[in-house]
C-alpha cells in the first residue's frame, strides 16, 4: 500500500476557516475552530488533539505555545492566526480541553462525533487530521525552518513524512540554490 501525505491548499484552508466561522452555534464553532487551530496552527498528531487543555498553553519567547505531553513531549509555538483562537478558548473556558469535547475512551469515531452536528456546505474539503498536520509541516518547510529543529518541534522520529511533502515545495532557481550551497 502506498501512503500519500497530501497537505491542504491555501484555498482549501481558507474554505475550512470560513466554514468554521459560519457554524450556527458557539459550540460547533469552537469544535471546528479549535480542531483547525491544533492541526494547522500546532501540527499535533491526531491522538494528541484529544487531550490537550488550556492548562497546556504557555507563553515562551513572547509567543503562545502548546506544551505537548506524552511519548513525543515537546513545546510547539502556535502559528498566527490560530494563536488567537486558542487564547480566546483559554480566557473563556480555563481548565477545559482545547477542543471543548471529551471523547469516551471506547469511541472509535471521535472525529465524526466531534463534528457530527457541524454543517459542511458543498465544496468544503473533507477534514482529515493528518492533512492538517501535513499542511502545518509544509508551511514550516516553505519558510526554511531547519529540518532538524522542525523534526523536534513536530515530534517526528523519522524523516518519512518530510520526504512525502517534498514534492509540494516550490522550485528554487538553480543560481539561488548554488548561492545558498556555497555561502560562507
Amino acid at each position: 500500500m502506498n501512503y500519500a501525505v497530501v497537505p491542504y491548499t491555501d484555498q482549501e484552508v481558507a474554505r475550512l476557516l470560513e466554514v468554521a466561522a459560519s457554524q450556527r452555534t458557539r459550540v460547533q464553532r469552537r469544535h471546528l475552530q479549535s480542531l483547525l487551530a491544533l492541526g494547522l496552527g500546532a501540527g499535533l498528531f491526531p491522538k494528541e488533539s484529544w487531550t490537550v487543555t488550556t492548562d497546556d498553553l504557555l507563553d515562551k519567547h513572547g509567543l503562545l505555545c502548546l506544551n505537548v505531553l506524552g511519548d513525543r513531549a515537546r513545546v510547539v509555538p502556535i502559528l498566527p492566526p490560530y494563536d488567537d483562537t486558542l487564547r480566546t478558548i483559554q480566557s473563556e473556558d480555563p481548565g477545559s480541553t482545547l477542543l471543548g469535547y471529551v471523547a469516551p475512551a471506547w469511541d472509535r469515531s471521535r472525529l465524526s462525533n466531534l463534528l457530527g452536528k457541524d454543517e459542511f456546505p458543498p465544496g468544503t474539503p473533507v477534514i482529515k487530521l493528518h492533512r492538517l498536520r501535513a499542511t502545518w509541516l509544509l508551511h514550516h518547510m516553505r519558510n526554511h525552518v531547519p529540518l532538524n529543529e522542525l523534526s523536534k518541534v513536530a515530534g517526528l522520529s523519522t524523516t518519512k513524512t518530510i520526504g512525502h511533502l517534498m514534492p509540494y515545495l516550490p522550485d528554487i532557481p538553480e543560481a539561488d540554490v548554488f548561492a545558498q550551497m556555497t555561502r560562507r
